[in-house]
């Protein structure tokens, strides 16, 4: 009988590898096949970014990210 696995994630909601990496563990985790606990931890990766921008994730990541409009999917407004 497997344990339950504990999983400590420290994300930035800005970060666009914490936005493709945590679909990525939630498909892994299906596969899996055990009980899984995450406990999700907030982390600031950058100090000088705005806490209070309005607009959608994707114009966000191409203002203050310098990501190119074109390659970002189409985001969910934050």
């Amino acid at each position: 009988m497997r344990k339950l696995v504990e999983i400590d994630i420290w994300s930035d909601i800005a970060c666009p590898w914490c936005y493709i990496g945590k679909p990525r563990l939630e498909r892994a985790l299906v596969n899996y096949g055990t009980k899984v606990r995450i406990k999700y931890h907030s982390f600031q990766m950058e100090v000088e970014t705005t806490t209070d921008y309005l607009g959608p994730q994707a114009e966000f990541l191409t203002e203050y990210k310098y990501f190119p409009f074109q390659t970002l999917r189409p985001c969910s407004p934050m």
